[in-house]
């Protein structure tokens, strides 16, 4: 039999195209099939729902299912001490469900997820139920770390993480006459605060040797404990409990300190810290450490599979607060479906709340070892407040009281800024770093800059929000929750909705744009003119080069030059001494432009406009750059109506320093100057 060798090849080259597409229409089907499938987002707490709102932004139309293991609506759990204080309700902290289950491609479930089948990719629940994912995101967050003590698991016993706990301490407030609560953290002391009514006796204890050991130093912690004690709080620092007594009930009866002491109460809180929840992720094979190991994607050893929030761990570092949690939902949110550019590279920590009625702040380390670290300490009657620098830069805050200029120190914390010597200084003698006002200082911060640290809300978001109308500080909170937690960052708040609005005219803006703008004509002929001429014959009516060559014409103009710059010096005067503050400060500022002209015009007359060599040009170069930097500022202040407001504060901010900094060498070049043509 003949074999057609042609035909053969053919026949299995038709075959291999038929495979390679058969191929390709089953892995675009699987594909179409997998993004039929939800996305899962296993916790509906504050990260979990933050994720939840950024997918629904980004992909309104893929399938999203949020689950939650409490037989609740999502709320934020940061809020519960207000719950438990009774002032706030459970409809006020809580998220509504009815957008997610109205809209077409989102659902929240409640449903307490036991088991991740990672190879046919679905979870399942507590009651059997499978549901299939297409990407799974764990923020499943944390559960309260109770020590091994003994009788710590007798009645009576309460930690305080979810809505359950408070009202159930909520109802026992009622009765109890003595509560202690054992841990000097931030929740300890919430705990401690909203158990405080009805007369109950509160007794605050805490193994380290001050209060929020981990974000404050010595002196702010024991400010912190000097006011709780002001207002009815035992404080027992440096202590701890080594065991619970228990009464025949078995009721809790009296707690056993470290010095032996016995305490009696009623009630014992353990807020001593929180651990991650792993269990799920440990259960389905991902790697893990303290908390759910992820990548600077937030991806896990999964590649399907992500974790954000308490229960994950990234470089090592497992963050127990809301702030980077919600820093991460941004990330994970760019990377569920989509290569992105932004990584996760840790958080910067930082703490932002209200404790005992008293503004707290924390950044960084509190108290750091390296001894490269200078601390410099502000305090008043009713503020501290320290920074901590190195090699120039912010990397520690710690502040009791209202201090506006958080969001900034903030940012320069994020990206690292370089703090001035003279900011340093201003820090030790007023307690602030930047010398501008709060409407300045927002202008400044980039969109991205976060205003408001309790909810994480941008700059971006609140600039939005005020662009649509003349937006209140309550309508932005309202809108966005800023503002709505510690309430630190209500000042910056006030100034943005200020700021928002279009800048007025300066005072007597034309006439301070047509000054500047002859003095800078007249300092640039001063830098590019060659000199005025000599006169070339004897017989002119007028010789004007004796202006600059006659002896006494050239003390006359010298001094003349001279009282005219102590003039003009008297504006920065009455910009600091109150009792010198006569006409509105405009008109010192035109009257300052004016002055800078008539020195250009002296000097001309005392030099021909020639900058000689030496001395005298460095002399001459100085002065005129001062007073073009001097006429640049000048210009944008009279136009600052008419310019983006950001531009403004930057030009105007350049300009200053360089204005400022010009003038540092005239005294000295001046006194030379002097020096060299009375003594030579």
């Amino acid at each position: 039999m003949l074999i057609d060798v042609k035909s053969m090849g053919i026949f299995f080259w038709h075959k291999k195209m038929f495979n390679q597409a058969s191929q390709q229409l089953h892995e675009v089907t699987v594909a179409h099939k997998m993004e039929q499938l939800p996305i899962i987002i296993i916790g509906a707490g504050p990260i979990g729902m933050r994720l939840y709102t950024q997918l629904a932004q980004r992909y309104p139309q893929r399938s999203i299912l949020i689950m939650g293991n409490e037989n609740r609506v999502p709320y934020d759990r940061v809020q519960l001490s207000s719950i438990l204080a009774g002032s706030a309700r459970f409809e006020e902290i809580s998220s509504s469900t009815d957008a997610i289950n109205e809209g077409r491609y989102s659902r929240f479930v409640s449903a307490h997820i036991e088991c991740i089948d990672r190879e046919a990719k679905f979870v399942i629940d507590s009651q059997g139920v499978e549901y299939a994912y297409s990407k799974l995101v764990l923020a499943t967050g944390s559960q309260p770390y109770v020590p091994a003590i003994k009788g710590i698991d007798g009645k009576g016993v309460y930690t305080f993480r979810s809505i359950r706990d408070a009202e159930y301490l909520a109802a026992r407030r009622i009765t109890s006459k003595h509560t202690v609560v054992l841990g000097g953290g931030l929740l300890g002391i919430e705990a401690a605060r909203a158990m405080q009514r009805h007369n109950t006796q509160l007794t605050l204890v805490d193994h380290n040797s001050h209060l929020m050991f981990r974000q404050l130093d010595q002196k702010a912690g024991t400010r912190l404990a000097t006011e709780l004690r002001q207002q009815g709080l035992t404080v027992l620092t440096s202590s701890g409990i080594t065991s619970v007594d228990m009464d025949s009930t078995p009721c809790v009866r009296a707690v056993r300190l470290r010095n032996g002491e016995q305490v009696e109460c009623d009630t014992l809180i353990v807020a001593t810290g929180i651990r991650p929840n792993i269990d799920l992720a440990r259960a389905s094979g991902l790697a893990f450490g303290r908390g759910i190991q992820v990548d600077s994607t937030m991806r896990t050893s999964d590649p399907d599979i992500f974790a954000i929030g308490e229960c994950c761990e990234y470089d090592g570092q497992v963050y127990g607060l809301v702030a980077p949690g919600f820093e991460q939902a941004d990330i994970a949110a760019e990377h569920l479906f989509h290569e992105s550019n932004d990584h996760y590279r840790g958080s910067v920590l930082s703490t932002s709340l209200k404790v005992a009625g008293l503004a707290v702040f924390s950044l960084g380390d509190a108290d750091p070892a390296d001894i490269g670290v200078r601390s410099y300490v502000y305090e008043a009657d009713t503020v501290y407040r320290r920074v901590n620098i190195l090699h120039g830069r912010l990397v520690g805050i710690v502040a009791i009281g209202i201090w506006s200029e958080l969001a900034s120190l903030r940012e320069y914390a994020r990206i690292g800024k370089h703090i001035p010597p003279w900011k340093i200084w201003r820090f030790r003698q007023t307690g602030d770093i930047d010398s501008v006002g709060l409407a300045a200082q927002f202008q400044r911060l980039p969109d991205d800059a976060t205003v408001c640290n309790c909810n994480a809300v941008s700059k971006a978001k609140i600039v939005a929000l005020t662009k649509h109308s003349t937006c209140s500080v309550e309508q932005i909170g309202k809108l966005s929750n800023a503002g709505t937690g510690c309430g630190s960052c209500r000042p910056m708040l006030i100034a943005a909705t200020s700021s928002s609005a279009p800048l007025a005219p300066q005072r007597g803006y034309k006439t301070l744009f047509a000054a500047a703008s002859v003095s800078i004509v007249l300092a640039a002929i001063a830098l590019f003119y060659p000199g005025a001429p000599y006169a070339d014959t004897v017989q002119l009516a007028w010789h004007w080069d004796e202006l600059w060559t006659s002896g006494l014409n050239k003390q006359i103009s010298g001094f003349s030059l001279l009282a005219i710059s102590v003039i003009g010096l008297l504006v920065s005067a009455r910009k600091r001494l109150k009792w010198f503050a006569n006409s509105h400060f405009s008109s010192w500022r035109i009257g300052h432009v004016v002055l800078g002209v008539m020195a250009l015009l002296v000097l001309a007359a005392h030099t021909g406009f020639r900058f000689g060599s030496n001395l005298n040009l460095a002399l001459m170069s100085t002065f005129t750059a001062l007073v073009i930097m001097g006429g640049l500022m000048s210009i944008f202040i009279a136009l600052e109506h008419k310019i983006e407001p950001r531009q403004v504060q930057l030009f105007r901010t350049g300009s200053l320093w360089a204005h400022v900094l010009l003038c540092w060498p005239i005294p000295a070049l001046l006194g030379l100057h002097i020096l060299k043509t009375y003594y030579f």
